[in-house]
């Protein structure tokens, strides 16, 4: 679990104020308390206590109201005074408490009454009465001679408390830092007071709510020296932040950190001045979530990255601010020229959509069905209410028309509506004010009063991959899924170049800017003709270019940490083990149970033995099972479901157990008639500790299920039923082989790969099913290890696998390993290419290349001269023979042999 506690923002008062994060307004207490007047008074009896119990309360209405009813207590008790009311006893509001108290000033008698019976009622050596103490001292400016010595024996209590109460000192922590907010100001100013909020918030791992001055650090340093204890934790730079675990997992950068119960990390990216962001790190496996983004000038001359906490978009940019909308809604104007941020709507978990005007003075904001117009500084212009959720938002270069898509409603202005067709996918004013509005199927554009309607493109149904617009220009260009990159301009339609990826971003200015969630950005003329691209520390997902400059965001890049020690580590992302789109569990399913056998284990002993035979192959996916996906609400799977070889659900979670504990994961195979069914089943049987789910529909559509494989996570693959097409490559006559000739014909036919990026649902991969391998082993593990080269997922039977001998199965584990540990293996864009005896299949991704060499034949084979060069690296064996460029090295009879290239000028 992660807990941010700090986030720079400017304390400018803006849109809080009418979304409710400004102070709270406190004009209802005034009612309140003239609407009851005797709990008014009941509650100004007890406003010098922190925490009133049943029998203080009593106490206190029998001193001070003798002539009240007992069921005023419960008047108060259950009133919007009280923050807290439990059974034993309730708290005031903070600024409940504070009015009260300040009418108790203006009557000096009643002041020194009340804390009179309060100090005789509550006296008491209890720790946490120091504080009440406290409390009453600032209010009648008559300081107990001895709340210096109470408190430090407060703070030593927190500091050096018995081992043996260690929950209770906790406990005592908690209510501490809860009630400092109630102490007066001065009070919390105190030194002493200060340093007991730093030793409480140390010892729960939080943040201290109070401020500590400067001529404090020291001793608060010692403080926290005292409580800290060291972690090791393990650190992963992905690109959508970073990956932390508390002991460090395998394959991690191990540094040092200081704290609690918890490791405090300060980031930032790498050595700039901006502002930090803190994160506290609990034990087990964690996610600090991150945005990296960078400014380049005019001259492309690429500035520092820049960090953000938390998943954020880059919704605008106008001039020298941008719009950023975080993962829960929350919209934060990030001003450079002030180098400031504001923070105008909090998280809310609805949709939230946002422009800027031409300047980006002012600002339009969608969240959920409601629509702001607003400043740059928060004042609100105009609200309005819509029927349905806002889809899309659009602001004029003026700043006063606003443009907004809700449901199939296109609406401009106050009374312009008229019914889309499709879900939009963007939405601009034109430089004449025009309404441009982009859906899943075509551009259209439309006269500011919506009256006429004329079609500008079409593309085919989810072709499209990115498109964007220059306002200045009216240039429009989008991307699409078979990588055409097209640019509209004055009924001119220009084809100006195409992608080797499905693009994710695009800007337009003086050229056209294409991103693919890589680090790489392309670069084309606005009438065709490809420029060199730039390469940035990033992994780009989102491009805009405002007053000349080129902003690009996403993910990745230099991180630099440092623990509350000041020990600092510079963090660089392996980009040879990261990957944001995991196949289900693993690259290799093994089928362990064809239909109609029921020999599988129903012990503890078999499931055990049974599991025992994969752990040579840790990483690989065992499937178990298929089963007879039907809509419903149970929460497992019924009897039904439950197939024939397991005699109920007990059994299946018996043997997940038993392969999990081997190091395998388990998967089942779910067939249905419509998609409900299978989703329905999937939900059932993912709550069986099962790691993956394959679909096998009857019906059409993987398109018509993202958003249901979305709410089901990324668990799941789907069985492209054009595998079941005819051979693209010439067969050779051995079945096997011609089974892997015929998925590598159809990878190679293939349209660019998608790169995906946290929230985006992934394409579901292709499952290259195998029926039966030979007997041969050396063929065997030619087609597994080649077939582990192509993009997608591997299935052969589990007995194909598990009778190799030791060694076979030992160089298909290297192979599984070496598959895991290079994302090019995985989200590459992939090349096969074919002759009359050898396979190659070569995979790209963000300049670097991986080459499988697949001899199909009985004769050796000899390599190209490059391949063992000292430009590539040979990997997953190293049988290879080390000679001098140029010289000839030959491959064995159906052998594989996987190489790599670095990008220029790194080693290999």
């Amino acid at each position: 679990m992660i807990r941010w506690y700090v986030f720079a923002t400017s304390s400018t008062p803006g849109l809080e104020g009418h979304l409710g994060m400004a102070a709270p307004e406190t004009d209802w207490i005034d009612d309140e308390l003239a609407a009851d007047p005797e709990v008014g008074e009941l509650a100004e009896s007890v406003c010098l206590a922190l925490w009133v119990d049943q029998a203080f309360l009593r106490r206190a209405r029998l001193r001070f109201l003798p002539r009240s009813e007992a069921a005023l207590e419960a008047r108060l008790w259950f009133s919007p005074l009280c923050r807290t009311n439990g059974t034993l006893g309730i708290t005031l509001v903070p600024a409940v408490a504070e009015r009260l108290r300040a009418r108790l000033t203006d009557r000096p008698d009643r002041l020194d009454t009340i804390a009179h019976f309060t100090a005789s009622v509550r006296a008491s050596d209890r720790p946490a009465a120091v504080l009440e103490h406290l409390l009453r001292s600032e209010m009648t400016a008559t300081e107990a001679p001895d709340m210096t010595a109470r408190l430090a024996r407060l703070r030593d209590t927190l500091l050096d408390g018995d081992p043996a109460n260690e929950n209770a000192i906790d406990d005592l922590s908690r209510w501490i830092l809860a009630q400092m907010q109630c102490l007066p100001a001065k009070a919390r100013r105190r030194p002493d007071v200060v340093l007991v909020a730093v030793a409480a918030a140390e010892r729960l791992g939080v943040s201290c709510p109070l401020t500590v001055p400067e001529d404090l650090a020291e001793e608060a340093g010692r403080i926290r020296s005292r409580l800290q204890n060291e972690f090791d934790v393990g650190i992963t730079v992905w690109t959508d932040g970073l990956r932390a675990s508390i002991p460090p997992a395998p394959g991690t950068h191990v540094i040092r950190a200081t704290g609690r119960m918890a490791a405090g990390l300060t980031i930032r990216p790498g050595e700039t001045d901006d502002d930090p962001i803190h994160a506290t790190i609990w034990p087990g496996e964690s996610q600090v979530p991150l945005t990296a983004w960078c400014e380049l000038s005019p001259v492309l001359d690429s500035g520092p990255a820049h960090l953000l906490a938390g998943g954020q978009r880059l919704a605008d940019a106008a001039g020298r601010r941008q719009l950023w909308v975080d993962d829960e809604g929350g919209v934060t104007v990030l001003d450079r020229e002030r180098h400031d941020a504001v923070r105008l709507v909090p998280g809310s978990g609805k949709n939230t959509v946002a422009a800027f005007d031409a300047d980006g003075r002012r600002m339009v904001i969608g969240n959920g069905r409601i629509i702001y117009l607003l400043d740059v500084s928060g004042t609100v212009a105009t609200e309005a209410v819509h029927p349905a959720a806002v889809a899309a938002v659009a602001l004029n270069a003026q700043g006063d028309t606003i443009a907004t898509v809700a449901g199939d409603v296109l609406m401009c202005g106050e009374s312009s509506r008229r019914t889309i067709v499709g879900p939009v996918r963007a939405l601009w004013f034109d430089a004449d004010g025009s309404v441009l509005l982009a859906t899943d199927t075509e551009l259209a554009q439309y006269l500011p009063d919506l009256s006429s309607r004329r079609s500008v493109a079409s593309w085919p149904r989810n072709a499209l991959c990115a498109i964007t617009h220059d306002p200045a220009t009216g240039r429009i260009a989008w991307g699409l899924r078979d990588g055409k990159l097209m640019i509209w301009h004055r009924d001119r339609l220009v084809q100006v170049g195409s992608s080797p990826w499905q693009p994710t971003a695009l800007a337009i200015g003086d050229r056209l800017f294409v991103a693919g969630n890589s680090t790489e950005v392309l670069r084309f003329g606005l009438t065709g003709g490809q420029q060199p691209s730039l390469n940035l520390e990033i992994y780009v997902r989102q491009l805009r270019i405002t007053d000349g400059r080129l902003i690009a965001a996403g993910g990745g890049g230099p991180v630099l940490l440092e623990s509350d020690d000041g020990t600092r580590y510079l963090v660089e992302p392996d980009r040879d083990t990261e990957s944001d789109v995991m196949p289900p569990a693993s690259d290799l399913i093994l089928r362990l149970t064809p239909e109609g056998n029921e020999a599988l284990s129903h012990t503890a002993a078999e499931a055990a033995l049974t599991a025992e035979r994969f752990r040579p192959l840790p990483g690989a996916l065992v499937l178990i099972a298929q089963a007879p996906a039907d809509y419903g609400y149970h929460q497992y799977p019924r009897d039904e479901e439950i197939p024939a070889h397991f005699v109920h659900a007990g059994d299946v979670m018996l043997l997940c157990a038993a392969l999990h504990d081997a190091g395998v994961g388990v998967a089942i195979r779910l067939t249905g008639a419509n998609w409900q069914a299978l989703v329905s089943g999937a939900r059932r049987w993912l709550r069986l500790d099962v790691d993956a789910i394959l679909m096998e529909p009857e019906g059409p559509g993987v398109d018509e299920v993202a958003g249901l494989l979305r709410s089901l996570g990324r668990r799941l693959a789907v069985y492209d039923r054009s595998a079941d097409d005819s051979p693209l490559l010439a067969p050779v006559g051995n079945p096997a082989v011609d089974a892997l000739l015929e998925a590598a014909g159809r990878v190679d036919d293939a349209p660019p790969p998608m790169p995906n990026y946290p929230g985006m649902v992934p394409p579901p991969p292709v499952i290259h099913r195998f029926p039966a391998l030979p007997a041969d082993a050396d063929v065997r593990l030619m087609i597994l290890c080649t077939a582990l080269a192509l993009p997608g997922l591997t299935e052969v039977a589990a007995d194909d696998v598990l009778t190799l001998d030791p060694e076979h199965s030992d160089r298909l584990r290297r192979f599984l390993a070496e598959r895991a540990g290079h994302s090019a293996l995985r989200t590459g864009a992939c090349f096969v290419d074919r002759t009359e005896d050898s396979l190659s299949i070569t995979r790209l991704l963000d300049a670097v290349e991986i080459v499988c060499i697949a001899n199909t034949t009985t004769v050796e084979l000899t390599l190209p001269s490059d391949l063992v060069s000292r430009q590539y690296t040979l990997l997953a064996s190293t049988d290879l023979p080390t000679v001098a460029d140029g010289s000839d090295v030959t491959l064995g009879p159906y052998a594989v042999r996987w190489f790599r290239r670095a990008p220029a000028g790194a080693t290999a």
